[in-house]
């Protein structure tokens, strides 16, 4: 999934999700500030590439991560 800090200010696609700082685990994720995930920029990166962990999502944001892939692949209901 692309991440990016810059948030349009028009209506986000169903296949972004933003992730604000204001969310009880943001600490947790790693990001530095509210960020917009987006489901249809998947890339494939050697693990190589990556120096350290960045942290995790929280589950609820999982979920929603999980919903948004399967509509940017189209796939299930």
């Amino acid at each position: 999934m692309g991440i990016f800090s810059r948030i349009p200010d028009r209506t986000l696609r169903k296949t972004w999700l933003l992730v604000e700082d204001t969310h009880a685990e943001f600490a947790g994720t790693g990001l530095k500030k509210t960020s917009l995930l987006k489901a249809e920029k998947i890339a494939v990166v050697h693990e190589s590439v990556f120096q350290k962990r960045l942290g995790s999502m929280p589950a609820d944001i999982m979920e929603r991560i999980a919903t948004a892939l399967k509509q940017a692949l189209h796939i299930g209901p």
